[in-house]
């Protein structure tokens, strides 16, 4: 799978040029998340949507045409996850589903069991973002996630590098309402992890 090498670098050239308005890849940015920008405001503007898989579509594009930025990234080796709107939406998607079924925990027992493979997890880490580690709007948003609730492993739980998830709060949500912010490329890389529990 090619990955872009270093996302908020300009690229040669000064900058990514998309013009592929058949699959709604039209935009421009002097970085990747420049373009991603560009090319949510073309969709909004074109009545088109933005799906969860959103980031890997424009990032296979740009892939295809700006190989030089770009390098061979196994599914299985650890990237560091960006912070992004997809990520917050993903998030959201989730959250408003979790809600809306009366915010139903996983047990203490079952938390305390995610928490340690997470943290034991080659894939846990921090996100790539410019105010580094989680932040207080990401901290304040957990909290009103699990309240109270804790594991055993909370200081060494970050993110998850797979589906950007803040791990502290993902191991108390029911499978079913996680699954409903993983992606097809995300489901291929929890399968290939020998023991984690987020195979959705």
């Amino acid at each position: 799978m090619k990955r872009i090498k270093i996302p908020s670098q300009i690229p040669y050239g000064g900058e990514y040029r998309l013009n592929i308005p058949e699959i709604g890849m039209v935009g421009n940015g002097m970085n990747f998340e420049a373009l991603l920008r560009s090319i949510r405001e073309w969709r909004r503007a074109n009545s088109m949507p933005i799906g969860l898989d959103f980031e890997n579509e424009v990032e296979r594009e740009v892939c295809a045409k700006y190989s030089v930025e770009c390098d061979d990234h196994p599914t299985t080796k650890p990237r560091k996850q960006r912070l992004s709107l997809a990520t917050v939406l993903r998030g959201t998607n989730v959250l408003l589903s979790f809600k809306l079924a009366g915010s139903p925990y996983v047990s203490q027992e079952e938390a305390n069991r995610r928490a340690a493979i997470c943290a034991a997890c080659v894939w846990n880490q921090d996100y790539a973002k410019p105010c580094g580690g989680n932040c207080g709007g990401l901290k304040e948003v957990v909290s009103k996630i699990i309240g109270h609730a804790k594991t055993d492993y909370d200081d060494r739980l970050k993110s998850c590098g797979i589906c950007g998830c803040v791990a502290q709060a993902h191991c108390w949500l029911p499978l079913e309402f996680l699954a409903k912010g993983v992606t097809s490329d995300m489901r291929e890389q929890f399968a290939a992890v020998e023991n984690c529990w987020k195979k959705v």
